[in-house]
């Protein structure tokens, strides 16, 4: 049975529950990549927590990241493309 045969097999209560299930491992899963992170950093767990609510630090920090990720991405695009 494909996997759209199945959703609509299924009612909207249990589409719900799933949902809410997946939602529930990714949140874990993010928690325990937080964490070994923050671990094999040694980072202090006051200094995180203090960074952690800075919204201000946060989004300067995002900012940066998304940016350096954006030049990343155009410089790997750049390098396949010339190997075409």
């Amino acid at each position: 049975m494909s996997q759209r045969s199945q959703i609509n097999q299924m009612s909207k209560r249990e589409i719900l529950q799933n949902l809410a299930h997946q939602q529930n491992q990714d949140v874990a899963n993010i928690n325990r990549l937080i964490i070994a992170l923050a671990l094999t950093l040694n980072a202090d767990p006051k200094k995180l927590a203090e960074c952690f609510v800075s919204l201000e630090g946060n989004q300067e920090y995002a900012n940066k990241f998304n940016a350096a990720l954006q030049e990343a991405f155009a410089k790997e695009r750049e390098k396949n493309t010339e190997n075409k």
